[in-house]
């Protein structure tokens, strides 16, 4: 895959090598997309505006052809996946800001996120689904800002949470079940991230902005199923050291934030037993995490 590493041992020539020829292809695809938008940029006034859409639809052609080939490395395939991703987002920008079909920018990404749907189907990467599942979270957050005033109701931010979480799930019920293929190193943690950002978000505006009791109860009830859930599926279901360090950080904000919403009285020695709080439980979640990494090292070595 794009941005696997596959092995932990010190790296050999061919390693090298390999890693030589990502990093030069990866660098000149991302130079070759910023070309193609300062192009634009510079000729802007020069065009008209069907060599516009149609220079930039020869690009996606040609980068969907190339796609067909049959490679012997898949990472190869998986650039130019991310190519032709870009690619549908210059033709609907393009599009856009000629015949100026809408000033909110989230209409941009959400449609970006139709159109390159199929694309994102067929490829199987892991890089273009987190790339997709990245856009749809923009497009929520574009959407909150510019329509809803920097103020989403809280159903929608723990919906946003549910979206993020049912594509992790679908992705590891898919990698362990049908597939049983190489499981990404990075694309679970990375969309857990972006899952209990919008988790903690959700839970802070609860116990500070949220007065009705009744609602707040549900939906601090939502926030410890789900903690207790992601750290029991990725102990004891999938074992993922990265994905079980963030989960916990996210508990301990949690726990932080009760403290300070039940317990605080804005005293200064409140604040300094925070402090101490804090202390304690990083330092019992760090030899917590390392007593499973040694488990389970101890499985791999048996």
């Amino acid at each position: 895959m794009l941005l696997e590493r596959k092995q932990t041992g010190l790296p050999d020539a061919n390693d090298w090598s390999d890693f030589g020829k990502r990093f030069l292809l990866v660098f000149g695809s991302l130079f070759f997309l910023a070309g193609v938008i300062f192009f634009f940029a510079f000729n802007w006034n020069g065009l008209h505006r069907y060599s516009k859409l149609i220079l930039v639809s020869f690009g996606l052609l040609a980068v969907n052809i190339a796609y067909t080939r049959d490679f012997t490395k898949h990472w190869i395939r998986e650039l130019l996946g991310v190519l032709a991703f870009f690619f549908v987002g210059q033709i609907l920008l393009v599009f856009g800001q000629i015949y100026q079909t809408g000033a909110n920018a989230y209409d941009l990404f959400f449609g970006w996120a139709v159109f390159s749907a199929l694309l994102v189907s067929i490829s199987g990467s892991p890089v273009v689904w987190f790339l997709w599942i990245l856009l749809l979270n923009i497009t929520f957050d574009l959407y909150w800002e510019q329509v809803l005033a920097f103020s989403p109701p809280l159903w929608a931010i723990y919906l946003a949470l549910i979206f993020n979480l049912a594509a992790l799930s679908a992705y590891e019920f898919w990698i362990r079940f049908k597939t049983k293929g190489e499981r990404s190193a990075w694309f679970a943690p990375t969309i857990l991230v972006i899952a209990l950002g919008w988790l903690n978000f959700g839970s802070n505006r609860t116990l500070f902005f949220l007065f009705e009791d009744k609602v707040e109860s549900v939906y601090l009830l939502i926030t410890v199923v789900s903690l207790a859930g992601l750290y029991s599926f990725y102990r004891f279901f999938i074992y993922d050291l990265a994905c079980l360090s963030f989960t916990l950080l996210s508990a301990l904000i949690f726990v932080f934030s009760l403290y300070i919403k039940y317990l605080t009285n804005e005293a200064i020695g409140d604040f300094f037993l925070g402090f101490f709080i804090i202390i304690g439980l990083t330092t019992g979640m760090v030899v917590h995490l390392l007593q499973i990494r040694k488990e389970h090292s101890g499985e791999e070595t048996k």
